[in-house]
């Protein structure tokens, strides 16, 4: 979690390093980036691109674009799911 207050940052970190699948570079980090995002829900536009520029700092535009899409793709296959549950829920009742 990344939070801005007035003149520092709160920063929590997700340590994966005793996970026991072997999963290769890319994965690991679409994996990590989108459980990051489904738990900062808060957190506004300006800040997560903020994240997302120093988080790639080092890689090209190419493959940013290719990791947020699928990172995207995740999210919102969640929220559509969500959104489908809910409505079944309503449905019910």
């Amino acid at each position: 979690m990344l939070q801005r207050f007035e003149n520092s940052w709160d920063i929590r970190l997700i340590d994966l390093e005793k996970a026991t699948r072997v999963r290769s570079a890319t994965s690991a980090m679409i994996s990590d980036l989108s459980q990051l995002d489904r738990h900062t829900d808060d957190m506004s536009n300006r800040d997560r691109q903020d994240f997302w520029d120093a988080y790639f700092e080092d890689t090209e535009l190419e493959a940013r674009e290719s990791a947020l899409l699928k990172i995207s793709r995740r999210t919102a296959d969640r929220l559509v799911k969500q959104y489908l549950g809910d409505r079944r829920m309503l449905n019910k009742t």
